[in-house]
């Protein structure tokens, strides 16, 4: 592993109507797919 990246679970971001939600680089993205959360995830590299 190279840590670049830390993954955390949250009990409440208050987006829930967002759901699923993740915060990259203090930006709130939400209604994420699994093939949207790999395609931002990539985009970071």
């Amino acid at each position: 592993p190279d840590y670049k990246y830390t993954f955390e679970v949250v009990y409440c971001l208050g987006s829930c109507g967002l759901s699923p939600v993740a915060v990259i680089n203090e930006k709130v993205h939400g209604r994420l797919t699994p093939e949207e959360m790999i395609r931002t995830i990539r985009e970071l590299k």
